[in-house]
């Protein structure tokens, strides 16, 4: 299966709404779990209302969780540029009631730009996954990197850890969150029939976009 492919399959309700636990992210934000008031539940960030962030907190969050930035050509270069000329498309301030399809489908594919640009830049990828097997991510096959359960769950984890911080036990909607990633995961690597390095790369890229561009990281 191609990368385009796979990034397809990561719809923008997939990655959002479902990973943030709502259905309808324009109408039932205000309704989420981490949106009530004290008491009620816990939140994603400890605060008991949301916002989202606009285009230029959307574009540096990205830089800093990927190391993706333009003093790193050629990708970063494309990266940039693609931002630039895509940035309308992004929330233009921080409210949530307006957050919409278009929104989502732009913050969408912008992480699948930094997300390319992160694994296919040899430097960056090596950094960014550091004493894992995906540092390898490009040069070894998709049933070496994630053909098993426990393989795609590390994977997963290590994408929580690098873009959502370490504290999941504290705040129950992170679980169900993970809990939804690692399924999204299962779910490619079974639509996936070519054991390549291709379809390897394809996998990663697809988790890393599911976890750069959630709720997790764009609500705050």
């Amino acid at each position: 299966m191609k990368t385009t492919t796979l990034l397809k399959m990561l719809s923008m309700s997939y990655v959002f709404a479902v990973l943030c636990g709502c259905e309808n992210v324009s109408t039932d934000i205000q309704q989420h779990p981490s949106n009530k008031t004290a008491g009620e539940s816990e939140t994603l960030s400890g605060k008991n209302s949301l916002s989202v962030m606009n285009y230029d907190q959307i574009y540096q969050t990205y830089v800093t969780l990927t190391g993706v930035n333009s003093s790193i050509p050629p990708n970063s270069t494309t990266v940039e540029n693609y931002y630039l000329n895509n940035k309308g498309s992004l929330p233009q301030n921080n409210d949530p009631s307006v957050l919409s399809a278009a929104n989502m489908n732009a913050m969408t594919n912008l992480a699948a730009q930094f997300c390319q640009a992160l694994i296919d830049n040899g430097t960056l990828r090596a950094a960014f996954y550091a004493g894992t097997p995906f540092t390898n991510l490009t040069a070894q096959n998709r049933n070496t990197l994630f053909g098993t359960p426990e393989l795609r769950t590390q994977y997963v984890d290590y994408l929580i850890q690098k873009f959502w911080g370490l504290d999941l036990d504290s705040l129950p909607q992170r679980v169900s969150a993970r809990a939804r990633m690692i399924t999204m995961m299962d779910e490619l690597f079974s639509s996936s029939t070519a054991n390549s390095n291709n379809e390897a790369r394809a996998l990663g890229i697809s988790g890393c976009v599911a976890g750069l561009a959630s709720a997790e990281v764009v609500l705050f």
